[in-house]
């Protein structure tokens, strides 16, 4: 009896690490499958990032539209300033 008990054991164990060896492939092949959507994603990002490039050059190559974006920068940076001092005068305790 005692090695049909370990047959049996072994019988059991084996189907446990046969799941899991299934399990482990199928997750495999979802990350393959995740990694390859990223690869193609970081494919064509390489593709199109040279014309996004250099329509921020032509964009911004022109002293006037440079002006204008520090203009905009200066601008920003003021409201956020007054934006803190309401925010602190609602705010008293601070």
């Amino acid at each position: 009896m005692g090695a049909l008990g370990g047959i049996a054991h072994l019988l059991k164990a084996n189907g446990a690490l046969k799941e899991k060896l299934e399990l482990s492939q199928i997750h495999l092949q979802e990350q393959n499958k995740h990694i390859q959507a990223l690869e193609l994603d970081h494919q064509k990002y390489l593709e199109q990032k040279p014309q996004k490039v250099k329509i921020i050059r032509e964009r911004y190559k022109d002293p006037k539209n440079l002006k204008e974006l520090k203009t905009c920068e200066q601008k920003l940076a003021h409201i956020e300033h007054l934006l803190q001092i309401f925010k602190q005068g609602a705010n008293p305790h601070r």
